[in-house]
């Protein structure tokens, strides 16, 4: 896989969707000097982890918008998150503070809003480190696909690429083989494309691969298993789970 080396002969979106689709694991570092060095973690193609040079809003900031956790027991578990050297999240659960579905969402919500930080930098030197465990990635975090961070423009740009092999040169997809009316055929490739990026799958993955993605976003968004959450994040995981479902009656069918 061959990456541009510098933002300005690209965009980041861009980058982020041939990643995606090259179901990659490692890193990809963003640099601009050694002093502004930004690093965002992929296993399978999916988003993880992010870090960022400059400030960027904590998981506490995040749960303090989304009115998730009292202001007294957002602090004390963070002093004992830093004492222990220990992340908040994961003491925010420990101590039941916070359900783990509500900390899976700020941590979403938080690495979406640094994601949107990096895609404002004018140019930056590109590096991608492969890796089989990235250092950054999240156990609690169910990773973002391009449907998450990219609006329409975006998602149809980044998923015009197809998936290549670990060296090779990445071209445009070639037109459909089948005959089928120019004005249909790529609304057709475009529905079933973003299908696979909402499942999390990279383009023309097997149906056992479907199955088993659908099956687990079905188990994390179902409300059954969400009943802690507040109002306003039922209707956003209700959502997640009409496109799912979309998404999978669309590439079984």
């Amino acid at each position: 896989m061959q990456l541009p080396g510098r933002l300005s002969g690209s965009s980041l979106t861009t980058v982020l969707g041939v990643l995606h689709a090259a179901r990659t694991t490692g890193v990809l570092e963003v640099s601009r000097g050694a002093s502004e060095v930004h690093r965002i973690a992929f296993v399978d193609g999916l988003v993880c982890a992010v870090e960022t040079a400059g400030p960027t809003p904590s998981l506490a900031d995040v749960l303090r918008r989304m009115n998730a956790c009292a202001e007294d027991a957002l602090r004390r578990s963070l002093r004992r998150a830093l004492s222990e050297r220990r992340r908040h999240g994961e003491v925010l659960i420990e101590e039941r503070r916070v359900s783990p579905t509500l900390v899976q969402v700020a941590l979403r919500k938080q690495l979406l809003e640094r994601i949107q930080v990096l895609k404002t930098l004018p140019d930056a030197n590109l590096r991608f480190r492969v890796a089989t465990k990235p250092q950054l990635t999240l156990s609690t975090l169910t990773g973002l696909s391009p449907e998450d961070y990219m609006n329409g423009e975006e998602l149809r740009a980044a998923l015009g690429y197809q998936e290549v092999p670990v060296d090779a040169q990445i071209t445009p997809l070639a037109p459909p083989v089948e005959e089928v009316p120019a004005a249909v055929a790529p609304r057709i490739d475009h529905v079933r494309h973003e299908a696979y990026a909402t499942l999390g799958l990279r383009p023309g993955a097997d149906a056992t691969d479907v199955k088993r993605a659908y099956r687990r976003l079905v188990r994390d968004l179902h409300p059954d298993t969400n009943q802690g959450a507040a109002a306003h994040e039922r209707v956003h995981l209700s959502e997640r789970f009409r496109r799912v479902t979309e998404a999978y009656k669309t590439l079984v069918a």
